[in-house]
């Protein structure tokens, strides 16, 4: 059957599970195989898919553990979140055939940047406070509405308040 379902033929697989069923003694068993037989016909496009391309294996699982065991765990000491971090990356790109050096020169170029930024942003923010600290309190604080003569309540309220 295995056979008939990796070459794709739907119609050998639906023949060869019928003939079983017919053959089958038992209604147990008679119900087993149509169950099975409906699960094979419903996922027909994924189970050729299984057998259709080479797939890529791996056994990235191991790798990672061989990768990061071999550094973090067999050296006992502590490690800070960042620090288990930055090493584990390190080490992904060194067993992937990248530089060590190249790696920290990259992450040099990202600090620097990320400091320029942060200054320009600090600069930007200073201006800003700059143009504010300029202007005279009493402007800021000048109330229009107090001046005029509709809305008499809310005029004596703020008078009277500690506005």
């Amino acid at each position: 059957m295995w056979r008939y379902i990796r070459r794709g033929k739907k119609k050998f697989v639906i023949e060869l599970i019928d003939f079983a069923i017919e053959i089958t003694p038992t209604e147990s068993k008679k119900k087993s195989m149509k169950d099975a037989k409906r699960y094979i016909l419903n996922n027909w496009e994924g189970i050729n898919n299984l057998f259709g391309e080479e797939k890529y294996r791996c056994s990235a699982e191991g790798h990672i553990s061989h990768i990061l065991s071999d550094r973090l765990s067999s050296r006992p000491m502590g490690w800070s979140l960042i620090g288990a971090d930055e090493m584990a990356r390190m080490r992904a790109y060194k067993a992937n055939g990248g530089s060590i050096k190249e790696y920290y020169r990259n992450q040099r170029i990202e600090k620097k940047n990320e400091e320029r930024i942060l200054e320009l942003d600090k600069r930007v923010v200073n201006r800003v406070k700059r143009t504010y600290n300029n202007i005279d309190p009493d402007i800021m604080i000048d109330m229009p509405y107090i001046t005029k003569t509709e809305g008499r309540w809310l005029k004596n309220m703020l008078s009277n308040s500690s506005f």
